[in-house]
């Protein structure tokens, strides 16, 4: 009897992780962007591919090492292979055709309000990475580095026991 016990106290914890697996939040894709003083990414102008899932946190770190103000931005998303202009990411809702953030010398920004959105498309995008010396116009030209980078939108992780593939 008391083996019984613990095999439902053990069933009925593993079924509510179980559950709980089920409506996890999704996992957070950062990538690290530190810029030298001659405006050098990364040392070796080379951004990681970034891997995300519908819904995710986008966490791009930016480190400014110079000696200037800086501003930075994510954007002109577009379908890998020469597709389409596409941004799957939000920002509260808003979409924007770059994703701006001043970074003052010596410090560290985090792009914690960007998100992939929930509906976005399973894809493989392209982005730039631009940086500016001063604030950006609504042209987003003038830039003094521009990389592309890749970002994968993949589909979300499956829970154990739920069948099927998931990203990640």
């Amino acid at each position: 009897m008391r083996s019984l016990r613990i095999s439902c106290v053990l069933v009925a914890l593993y079924g509510g992780w179980l559950e709980a697996q089920q409506f996890a939040p999704p996992i957070p894709c950062p990538a690290a962007v530190s810029i030298n003083s001659d405006y050098i990414i990364n040392g070796t102008d080379s951004v990681a591919t970034l891997i995300c899932n519908p819904d995710s946190r986008v966490l791009w770190e930016i480190e400014n090492a110079s000696l200037k103000d800086l501003w930075v931005g994510f954007g002109h998303f577009k379908i890998r292979g020469g597709g389409a202009e596409k941004d799957p990411v939000n920002d509260g809702g808003a979409k924007q055709k770059f994703y701006v953030f001043r970074v003052r010398p010596g410090t560290l920004v985090s792009t914690n309000r960007l998100r992939i959105d929930k509906a976005s498309p399973t894809e493989k995008y392209k982005y730039d990475i631009r940086i500016w010396t001063s604030r950006p116009d609504n042209t987003y030209g003038g830039f003094v580095k521009e990389l592309d980078p890749d970002l994968d939108v993949t589909p979300p992780p499956t829970p154990i026991g739920r069948g099927g593939r998931g990203g990640r």
